[in-house]
Formats: structure tokens, sequence, C-alpha cells
């Protein structure tokens, strides 16, 4: 395996920076998650509500347990009763009572369509709470987050941490571009069966990623930018690009000479097993050993292609897309 070069990359990266607008979102969506409510005595009652109500449940007609003018807190379709329950609450006000009746399946059935009982409730609303939108001011800084006293602390401590994420995302994209680029620089193409092997590897974890979030092949490949049509298109190319680099960087660590210590064998191992001790098993083997040994000479030779690479920023607009897209989106090294 050789390249047609072994000097540092010259790597561009798109110029990434938490904005205010980024910051702003971020903080919105945090307070959003910690909703605050009013009480309004003259609404009536809607969707997202919090009401105190006295409850009496019947199911055909006998009483059903801990429901006898119990005294509850709803949040009126929030899941917890069913959705008929929450839609006869829509339209009540604070101190009516109203006596209502629809069907669910019951005990025992099994499904939603074997509609079986005839559930009575009996309500009276008590309070009515309306939810609004808080003023982030320190106050409730203070009371929802306190381990900070003003907002000025928060808003810093949000910033923060959307700073690590970028350092992140950008670090993730400067190992997928090195990574691109060295592979561009391989001389000789991938065989076909080596193309081969990896693709039904890149399928077969497209596959598993289907399963795994519950979507068909269309909707994945939606997500992904990707046309279903064009599928085993990207499933060839993305094998001969993860072949390439992978040939690119072996090359990167027999001209450097790189003899993994066992200590890096460790570190590999907890990189990409952690503390899966089965799978951690099958490099215990002879030839499971060799197979370790040259991924830590990857990764250390990886390592090595990015602290010598020149990186320099241009504008070009991210779109916030993930690392392992951006990289899709590289030239073929053998276009």
């Amino acid at each position: 395996m050789e390249l047609t070069s072994y000097e540092p990359l010259h790597v561009p990266l798109p110029k990434m920076a938490v904005t205010d607008a980024q910051l702003d979102e971020r903080i919105a969506s945090i307070v959003a998650q910690i909703p605050t409510y009013a009480n309004q005595t003259d609404a009536l009652v809607e969707l997202h509500d919090k009401v105190n109500a006295l409850v009496t449940m019947r199911e055909n007609g006998e009483p059903m347990p801990g429901l006898e003018e119990a005294s509850l807190t709803i949040t009126v379709g929030d899941g917890f009763f069913p959705q008929e329950f929450a839609q006869g609450l829509v339209g009540m006000k604070c101190g009516e009572t109203k006596t209502f009746e629809y069907q669910q399946a019951g005990i025992g059935t099994e499904s939603e369509d074997d509609l079986s009982s005839t559930i009575e409730a009996t309500v009276t609303i008590e309070s009515i709470r309306k939810r609004v939108d808080p003023e982030l001011n320190d106050e409730w800084v203070k009371r929802f987050v306190p381990r900070f006293s003003t907002v000025e602390e928060f808003r810093a401590d949000v910033e923060a941490r959307l700073v690590e994420e970028m350092d992140k995302k950008r670090e993730e994209l400067l190992r997928e571009r090195c990574s691109v680029l060295l592979a561009q620089r391989l001389k000789e193409k991938p065989t076909d069966e080596e193309v081969e092997s990896a693709a039904i590897n890149v399928r077969a974890s497209f596959e598993r990623d289907c399963m795994k979030e519950g979507k068909d092949r269309a909707q994945k490949a939606s997500e992904m930018g990707i046309p279903e049509e064009q599928l085993e298109a990207f499933f060839h190319q993305a094998g001969t690009m993860a072949v390439a680099q992978g040939k690119a960087i072996a090359a990167m660590a027999d001209y450097w000479n790189i003899q993994p210590t066992d200590k890096d064998l460790d570190e590999t191992l907890q990189k990409h097993f952690g503390n899966d001790k089965q799978a951690k098993a099958r490099f215990d083997t002879e030839e499971g050993r060799e197979k370790l040994i040259e991924m830590a000479r990857c990764e250390l030779a990886l390592d090595a292609v990015i602290t010598d690479a020149i990186v320099f920023e241009q504008e070009e607009p991210t779109n916030d897309v993930p690392p392992q897209v951006a990289a899709r989106q590289a030239l073929n090294p053998f276009a």
C-alpha cells in the first residue's frame, strides 16, 4: 500500500462559533422543559391545563378502586388518563360537576379494538391552572436551577456547554475529513472483492439502524438525504471509501513504523467496546490480537495525521450537518 504523498494534509474546516441565536434557542428549550402554571378561576379547561379535581369512576357500574371522590391533580391530555377522559374535562369551568361516559378495553382484553368496558366518570373541577411562559429572571434561575444565582451565570454555563458540543463536532469533522483526504492519496484502487465486502457491512449497519429506530428503508434514506433508489449505489460508494480510508491510514502507520504498546491496545479495546467483556474476549486469540494491533496502529496513525495536519478555516455553510454525513458528501477518492 502506497500513497502519492506523506506530507501533512491541508484540511479546510468551516468557521464554527456559538451564535446568540443558538444560545437563545438552547436556553428557551431548557426553560420550556420546566413548565410554569398560574391559577385562572374564570377560565375553561383546555388540553395541557393542570386541574385539581374530585374524581369518581365506575367500570360497568362497579366502583373503581381508589377512585371514589379521589382528590387528584391532573395534567389534561398528558396520557396518564385515556384521551376520552381528557376530552370529557375540556370545556369545564371551576366549581362545575359533570358526569360522562366513554368506552375502553376491559382488563384482560387483547386490543383497544375490543371495547368491552363502559367507564362512567363524575368530575368536580376545584381549580384550573394554565401554563404560562415564565419570565427568565434571577428569581426563576434560583428556583429552578439552584446552582446558579443569576441569569448571567446560567447563560454563561449554557454557552460553555454549547462550546463544548461545537468543539466535539469540530474534532469529529476534522477526523472525518483527514480520513477522506488521506484516502484520496491512495495509489491503487481497492479491489472489487474488498469493496463488495465493505458494502455488505455498510448495508447491514443501515438495516440495523432501521430496525433500531423503527423506520423503513425509504424513511431512513430520506433522513440521510439519499433517494431510496440510490441506496445500493450509496452502499457501494461508502464501501469504497471505507476500504480506501483503512488502507491509507494503514499506509501511514507503515510509513511511521507505528508499534502500539500494551497500553495502546487496552485503550483501543476500551474505546471501541467499553465494558463489553464478550466483545473484548474475541481478541484473546492470536488472530484476534493481530487484528487488535492493526486497529491500534491505525488509531495512532490517524491521531498523528490529525496532529500533523495544517488546518485552516473558511466560510462554509454547515447547516448542522453531522460529521459522518459531511464525510459522505466528500468526493469519492477514485472518481
